[in-house]
């Protein structure tokens, strides 16, 4: 499956102590990052990894991100990157813009 870069709105657990039981509800959180995975269950998003191989790191991957279970994603939309003409490193492939 090729990486691509997604915008993931989800329910999200929420740890009440010593409040009304009956106000809290789950939240709706945004995530930004790589889906480098997906099942029928659940979705793998990283949102940080190493792009090296720095002898100071060690053979571990470093990578950091989210299993959202499909079941609590409330919307799922790709990110869509456009070359900007204004840039002159735009023309290099560096510059970038959202739309």
């Amino acid at each position: 499956m090729p990486e691509s870069m997604m915008v993931i709105r989800y329910l999200d657990h929420v740890l009440f102590m010593g409040v009304d039981h009956g106000k809290q509800k789950p939240v709706v959180r945004e995530t930004v990052g790589w889906l480098v995975k997906q099942d029928e269950n659940a979705v793998w998003l990283l949102w940080d990894r190493d792009t090296s191989s720095s002898p100071q790191m060690s053979s571990e991957s470093r990578e950091c991100g989210l299993v959202i279970l499909r079941r609590d994603i409330v919307d799922m939309k790709p990110i869509v990157w456009r070359i900007s003409p204004r840039s002159s490193s735009a023309q290099r492939g560096r510059t970038r813009e959202h739309g």
